[in-house]
């Protein structure tokens, strides 16, 4: 299956308003996306909201929006592919707790992502652990 140029290949996750999928270029192969797409046709609203609110944002800690077209047969939003677990993931995984260094290191990039976008006039409204990456690579 297909959206735009690219062909979804795994599905990351679900939320309310949509799925997230990975999805490679269908000429450069190597070249990995992450998609999202409404589960409802209602829910389309929600993501050119999301598109546009967030186009401009440019920060080492915020996912980049690298395409959107709500008014495709199939509405999307292709974004940069983080590569890392969710925070909640992590936090599962380690019941007891995490270096303070590690969790500090987290913070911080939270906080600036945070500052960067409360700059832009965005506030993030759904910030938890299952929407922050992170990237480990």
């Amino acid at each position: 299956v297909g959206v735009s140029e690219y062909v979804l290949e795994e599905i990351l996750g679900a939320g309310t308003f949509g799925e997230v999928w990975r999805a490679r270029h269908h000429v450069w192969e190597s070249e990995r996306v992450a998609i999202k797409l409404p589960t409802e046709p209602e829910y389309v609203r929600f993501l050119q909201r999301e598109g546009l609110v967030v186009h401009g944002l440019k920060h080492p800690n915020i996912v980049r929006v690298l395409g959107l077209d709500p008014y495709a047969d199939v509405p999307y939003m292709v974004m940069e592919l983080v590569r890392g677990p969710a925070l909640k993931q992590v936090i599962a995984e380690n019941p007891k707790g995490c270096d303070l260094h590690v969790a500090m290191t987290i913070l911080r990039g939270i906080l600036t992502g945070i500052a960067a976008a409360h700059e832009a006039n965005v506030i993030h409204r759904d910030l938890k652990p299952g929407n922050i990456l992170l990237d480990l690579n």
